[in-house]
């Protein structure tokens, strides 16, 4: 009697053994499945009677612990695993989740520089003009009948360092302070301004008698490169302490 007694017991006693081990469930929950390389994915722990959590990323590292952050130095897709270990790692349990790395957008090259413009001088215009010789003076000196004033008579030469170019604009006889400002026009015919360096010469032309007297007087000087310097509102103003003043007219194109 005893006996059967005892069976019952003993089989009640291991049901309540077997319902006390708490076997580890793996879970992994993540913010994203697909990210971009470069960009950093969270995956959170939601598993159950795990006394250990490691967490295999997929590209060989590896971590402890609960949730973790990651993030994926090369484009691809990656098999991420968390085994979870009961107590005294008696029982094993994992979980997986695939992620999807994006290579980094293209970007398209950028757009090549535009080629620089070219300088074209169309006109000159004389604003200013010394109104004496340094030394003291006039310009001209009178010539009755022929020319009585004293008024400078001005032109501009134009010359290019190592280079065999020369231009001079027309003459304008008689200059005064009340035909300023007086200008040169070349718009028709613009001619360009190159790297280098221009000399720009304001010059009082003496035509003498009949060929007797004849000659040339620097009023103002400059040397600068048209193709370089700065200027503003298609204009270099160019002028000296002595009160010679010249504007150069640019266009580019």
């Amino acid at each position: 009697m005893k006996k059967h007694l005892i069976a019952p017991a003993a089989a009640l006693f291991l049901l309540h053994l077997a319902a006390c081990k708490k076997y580890p469930e793996a879970c992994i929950v993540s913010d994203k499945n697909d990210i971009t390389l470069g960009e950093t994915i969270t995956f959170s722990d939601c598993s159950k009677n795990a006394e250990k959590k490691i967490w295999d990323f997929g590209d060989g590292t590896t971590a402890e612990g609960d949730g973790k952050s990651h993030t994926y130095q090369n484009a691809g897709t990656y098999l991420v695993t968390l085994k979870v270990f009961s107590k005294k790692d008696k029982f094993l349990n994992n979980a997986s989740q695939l992620i999807t790395v994006k290579p980094l957008p293209v970007e398209p090259p950028p757009p090549p520089p535009a080629p620089p413009k070219t300088r074209f001088l169309n006109g000159i215009t004389l604003t200013g003009f010394p109104l004496g010789k340094p030394g003291g003076g006039t310009w001209d000196n009178a010539i009755p009948l022929l020319d009585p004033t004293t008024d400078p008579d001005v032109r501009i030469r134009i010359s290019i360092a190592n280079s065999n170019f020369v231009f001079t604009t027309s003459t304008q006889n008689n200059m005064t302070v009340a035909n300023l400002p007086f200008e040169w026009d070349y718009s028709p015919t613009p001619f360009k301004l190159t790297n280098a360096d221009w000399t720009i010469k304001m010059i009082d032309y003496d035509a003498g008698v009949a060929g007797v007297g004849e000659g040339e007087e620097t009023m103002a000087e400059w040397t600068i490169n048209p193709a370089t310097i700065t200027f503003s509102n298609n204009i270099i103003s160019l002028s000296t302490p002595e009160g010679g003043l010249i504007e150069l007219h640019v266009e580019e194109k």
